[in-house]
């Protein structure tokens, strides 16, 4: 659980860094279609989001996606965690959803700026936290935040 707190922190900074890019890119001059559009529109953008998560994480990898207006920070362990036994994986979702949910004003207002820079409606933008065991296709957890 330690380890996926330390991975918030780095997908955190890594939504700051993409929100700061619109400021420091001027990028709100024009408007998208989709967010998805704004960040493939420099790949510089990606790079510096990319750096600013790293490439792993103690205990698994962190990285982020953008599909149209979702972002997606997916988090894979590195050691299987759910589907083992069900108390525990009740015991996860408790303790992730808590934790993830602190987030939700900070991530809120990235969705804000996100929406003010790239012209898309800020009801249109979801930002989800998905964590994975290793090498599966369906994570055990996820949360999805939206205005």
């Amino acid at each position: 659980m330690k380890k996926i707190m330390k991975s918030n922190l780095k997908v955190t900074v890594a939504l700051f860094t993409l929100a700061l890019m619109f400021v420091m890119s001027g990028c709100g001059k024009k408007t998208y279609a989709t967010v998805e559009e704004w960040y493939t529109a420099d790949p510089k953008t990606a790079a510096i989001v990319n750096s600013s998560l790293g490439s792993s994480m103690d205990g698994g990898s962190v990285s982020m996606e953008i599909k149209e207006n979702t972002i997606t920070c997916r988090i894979e362990m590195d050691e299987a965690m759910f589907g083992l036994d069900a108390d525990m994986d009740a015991i996860y979702k408790e303790t992730l959803d808590a934790a993830f949910s602190q987030d939700e004003e900070s991530i809120k207002s990235y969705i804000d700026e996100m929406a003010s820079e790239t012209g898309v409606d800020a009801s249109k933008i979801t930002v989800t936290y998905a964590v994975y065991n290793p090498g599966e296709s369906d994570p055990g957890y996820s949360i999805s935040f939206t205005k």
